[in-house]
């Protein structure tokens, strides 16, 4: 009937209706929270850097090495934290069904890229500790 309705009226034959589906809901995703998860690692590892390798001759001097540790310590707790906020934004668009998909691809791009990179600074962070574990980090190396 709509089609003979079409023709007699020489009216288009499928009319356009606006969809009236409720509004999808977007996550919040804190861009502060997003950023430190994904620069976080490397800048918690420089910190390593450059927390440890200028404390050593203060360290040794004073016969305290066991600061050394402490820096590593605190250096591995801060790269959790740059995990866990990537977790966090992950957990957050998981279940997104937002129409920008681009904003929450983005997002789940950098906070699985800023998981990586924890799990990398991670192991580098390590494989620096062991020497230090393994010999005396004051002994004096003359060539």
């Amino acid at each position: 009937t709509q089609l003979l309705h079409g023709l007699r009226d020489s009216s288009p034959v499928l009319k356009a209706t606006p969809v009236t589906e409720a509004p999808l809901e977007s996550p919040r995703i804190n861009r502060t929270l997003l950023w430190s998860a994904f620069l976080g690692p490397p800048v918690v590892w420089m910190a390593h850097i450059g927390a440890r390798y200028p404390l050593v001759p203060t360290a040794c001097a004073r016969d305290f090495t066991w600061a050394l540790h402490i820096v590593t310590v605190v250096t591995l707790i801060g790269m959790a934290g740059t995990a866990a906020a990537a977790v966090v934004v992950l957990r957050r668009t998981q279940r997104s069904t937002d129409t920008k998909r681009r904003v929450i691809g983005r997002a789940r791009f950098m906070a699985t890229a800023g998981l990586a990179l924890a799990l990398l600074f991670t192991i580098v962070i390590a494989a620096e500790l062991l020497p230090a574990l393994m010999q005396d980090p004051c002994v004096d190396v003359t060539l």
